[in-house]
């Protein structure tokens, strides 16, 4: 069974700014709460650093060059869809990776817990030493276009919970206000790496995010840390920016409120 890192984010001047926000917004309590947590979300995505497709080529030894299209309005021109030739020098470290994995006993199998781990039994298609290096080649390939398309796999995370909270926002019937009336939670996982839980009762309104890559697979404990890693500061300054951001908006609101009070004393 995983267990997670523990990573505790400071909330503390977010929920100040939502209490400051409730008493002088005309935004019924979940739609602010919800509105808050897309911010949230959006800015740890945002926050989250990740790898350029330029740096993994040159850990990796390896040169891409975009593939031009050859007809219509764009000929000349890279396609749309970002895909490239990928060249892999037969010294590169992606050549030394394939090979590593072919090895049970290898160092990269044991850190990745064989996770990409090759049979070298069915390996080679044949055609001799030829095919065998030829299909190395191919698996450098695809290694190397499997990584670039994963440069961003830490934000994916967010991605899910900020299109999930649209959803709660946006599409009736997931929410109501007259089931909000009595203790009720939305909850979902968007394909298994963001939830969003929403709590609700009456104008008390609570909501839970969580980017969970990581939560499960081979490599989990791997990717989980990763996350605490890089994702963790990222969200503990989406939160703290959005709590700016609040306050900005509503403080002076508030202050006019509660100056209008004052003034209402006899």
């Amino acid at each position: 069974m995983l267990v997670p890192y523990v990573q505790t984010i400071d909330a503390s001047s977010l929920n100040q700014a939502i209490a400051m926000a409730l008493d002088v917004s005309t935004q019924e309590p979940r739609n602010l709460v919800i509105n808050t947590g897309r911010g949230i979300a959006l800015g740890a995505k945002t926050l989250t650093p990740y790898v350029e497709q330029e740096t993994i080529d040159t850990e990796l030894g390896v040169i891409s060059t975009p593939v031009l299209a050859s007809r219509g309005p764009r000929k000349g021109l890279p396609l749309k869809s970002g895909k490239k030739n990928i060249e892999v020098p037969e010294q590169s470290l992606a050549i030394k990776i394939v090979l590593a994995r072919l090895h049970p006993g290898s160092n990269y199998n044991q850190l990745t817990r064989q996770r990409w781990a090759l049979d070298r039994a069915t390996f080679s298609p044949g055609m001799g030493n030829a095919g065998f290096w030829a299909k190395v080649q191919l698996v450098a390939q695809r290694m190397v276009s499997a990584r670039h398309s994963s440069t961003h796999f830490l934000q994916a995370g967010w991605k899910g919970v900020y299109r999930r909270l649209t959803e709660f926002r946006y599409v009736r019937g997931l929410v109501e206000e007259n089931f909000i009336d009595v203790d009720v939670t939305a909850s979902t996982v968007f394909d298994d790496m963001g939830s969003a839980t929403l709590t609700g009762n009456g104008a008390s309104v609570s909501l839970e995010i969580a980017n969970r890559i990581g939560m499960k697979g081979v490599n989990a404990e791997t990717y989980n840390e990763a996350l605490h890693q890089y994702g963790g500061p990222a969200l503990q300054q989406a939160v703290n920016d959005r709590a700016s951001e609040m306050q900005a908006r509503y403080l002076p609101r508030w202050e006019a409120e509660l100056a209008r009070r004052w003034n209402a004393i006899p």
